[in-house]
C-alpha cells in the first residue's frame, strides 16, 4: 500500500483506497478499481486516473440502465446529462463527473506533468462520495 498524501488536504492515498475496497462493487468494476489501485501504486497516476474513470463509466452506463434508458448508443457525456436530466445527479455531481472526463481526456492524451499527480489525488479522494451516489 502506497503511503503517499494527497495534495494540500493531507488525506492519505491508502484510506482512499480503503473506501473504495469499503463499497463492495461487482466483479467487473472491482477488477477495475483494483487495477488502478495496482497502476497508482506503480506511479502510474495518470493510468490509474483512466482505470479509475473506466469504472466510474460503468456504474454510469448501469444507473443510466437502471432507470430504463438505453446506454448503448449514448457518448458518456450524454449519459451523465441525461442522469442529471432525471435528477439522479445534482449540478455539482454532473460538473464533477464532466471535469473528472475531461482530465481523464487530458492525462489520455498529453504526458503526465509533475502537478498532474497532485490534481490526480484530489480527483480520487472527491471520487469516493460520487460513487457511493451512483450505487445506492
Amino acid at each position: 500500500m502506497s503511503s503517499s498524501v494527497g495534495w494540500f488536504i493531507g488525506i492519505p492515498i491508502g484510506k482512499i483506497q480503503h473506501e473504495f475496497r469499503e463499497l463492495k462493487f461487482p466483479e467487473h468494476i472491482e477488477r477495475t478499481f483494483s487495477e488502478a489501485w495496482k497502476l497508482y501504486n506503480q506511479g502510474s497516476y495518470d493510468h490509474c486516473l483512466i482505470e479509475v474513470f473506466r469504472g466510474i463509466e460503468t456504474i454510469l452506463k448501469e444507473r443510466y440502465t437502471r432507470e430504463s434508458l438505453d446506454p448503448s448508443n449514448e457518448k458518456i457525456a450524454a449519459i451523465i446529462n441525461g442522469l442529471k436530466k432525471k435528477e439522479i445527479i445534482g449540478e455539482c455531481d454532473m460538473h464533477l463527473l464532466h471535469g473528472i472526463r475531461c482530465y481523464r481526456n487530458k492525462v489520455a492524451h498529453l504526458p503526465l506533468k509533475n502537478e498532474d499527480r497532485h490534481i490526480i489525488d484530489t480527483i480520487l479522494i472527491l471520487t469516493v462520495p460520487l460513487i457511493k451516489k451512483l450505487i445506492e
